[in-house]
């Protein structure tokens, strides 16, 4: 530990005297990160069973669009919480690194490593289960995360937070007590509405429950995405296509990720418009749907997600047997994924051998990454199975 005794117990001072006041408790938290060599921190309950209802108290240095993403979609994939729940150490006053929950090669090949912890670049946590869930009231953890140019925490680190954790208990209760508007979740609330990132909650049938100025902004006028009848639309370069059908994949279960791709009549501007099932809401709009959608959407405008629609005038469906191909999905599993027959998939195959002037799978695969069109660290989840040795 770096830092003196003098500092340390500094830090606690100011942990308990930021007690009911969120913003001087999210700066309290951070001031702790120098002990753990740690870049974030967060203080958040897991979402309660019972209503689905997902709550969140500070954050520091942490993506305001991985939080809403965790509360909403992730918590119920994290691979750390799964084995801590199934190992029973999600007693309060337990510490543990991710390192010790999860082997790390296991852990690189789950759809949380992939489709979370790779996106927002944390390599490791360490976790104090501050207190345990009761009838009334939730579990509350703190985690303290170190990124992919950091190692993972060092075993030493658990005593430091052994320490630590009798104070954070005492002062979440106090939190909880004096403060419990916050404690229910305005934060989440907050961060969706000012974040910069395209996110929209949608229902089962397409319309939109909730949407952040990002989204409205895009929905409004970059001839990417319209609302039809209330319902939420995307461009495919061509026609207009209700984003509601495609999440009929979902249905069978064995989804937990849906891509479109988005593109002007133009051609001048593309966007990932991400689907995912909602296993936890934050709001009272959200709370009235049993079932909903998470939709975030990554614009592209010179980066190389979408290359080879740019490169080679891609159709949406040409794009997703390319990706497909790109990342070492087989042509029958393209097929089985996407729910269409694999003529179908051979049509745009075919397709795809014309737009590029290949004529075997391995010279359009080389030409694809030749054009800048790389695998997708966004792939789902049955699609990376089928991909796999």
């Amino acid at each position: 530990m770096a830092a003196s005794t003098g500092e340390w117990d500094a830090c606690i001072d100011r942990l308990y005297d930021a007690v009911g006041n969120e913003a001087l408790l999210t700066a309290a938290l951070g001031a702790f990160r120098p002990f753990f060599d740690a870049r974030g921190v967060t203080f958040l309950t897991a979402p309660a069973s019972d209503s689905c209802s997902s709550l969140h108290v500070a954050a520091c240095d942490v993506s305001p669009a991985s939080l809403v993403e965790y509360h909403s979609h992730f918590f119920r994939h994290d691979e750390g919480v799964i084995a801590a729940v199934a190992n029973g150490v999600m007693e309060a006053g337990r510490v543990t690194r991710g390192t010790d929950l999860v082997p790390r090669r296991t852990l690189k090949r789950s759809y949380f490593w992939n489709h979370f912890l790779r996106r927002y670049g944390v390599s490791d946590v360490l976790v104090a289960v501050v207190d345990r869930a009761t009838e009334r009231a939730p579990a509350a953890y703190l985690t303290f995360h170190r990124f992919m140019d950091q190692r993972p925490f060092e075993h030493g680190m658990l005593a430091t937070l052994s320490r630590l954790a009798p104070h954070l208990r005492r002062a979440w209760r106090l939190h909880a007590r004096l403060a419990p508007q916050v404690s229910m979740g305005s934060t989440l609330n907050e961060l969706f509405h000012a974040m910069e990132v395209p996110m929209l909650f949608l229902s089962f049938d397409g319309t939109i429950v909730e949407c952040n100025a990002a989204a409205r902004r895009m929905v409004d006028g970059e001839g990417l995405l319209r609302t039809e009848r209330g319902a939420l639309a995307y461009c495919d370069g061509r026609e207009w296509r209700s984003v509601a059908k495609a999440w009929e994949r979902f249905a069978a279960g064995s989804m937990s990720v849906i891509e479109l791709i988005a593109q002007d009549r133009a051609g001048l501007s593309t966007a990932t418009v991400t689907l995912r099932p909602m296993h936890s809401a934050f709001t009272d709009k959200l709370l009235q749907h049993e079932r909903a959608v998470v939709c975030t959407v990554t614009t592209q405008k010179g980066g190389n997600l979408h290359a080879g629609v740019r490169a080679f005038g891609l159709t949406n469906a040409e794009h997703q047997v390319a990706q497909g191909l790109v990342n070492g999905v087989s042509v029958s599993n393209i097929a089985r994924q996407r729910g269409v027959a694999v003529s179908t998939v051979r049509t745009h195959l075919a397709a795809l051998f014309g737009k590029t002037g290949t004529r075997q799978q391995v010279e359009l695969v080389a030409t694809l990454h030749a054009a800048g069109m790389a695998p997708s660290l966004n792939l789902p989840q049955s699609w990376r199975s089928a991909a796999a040795p």
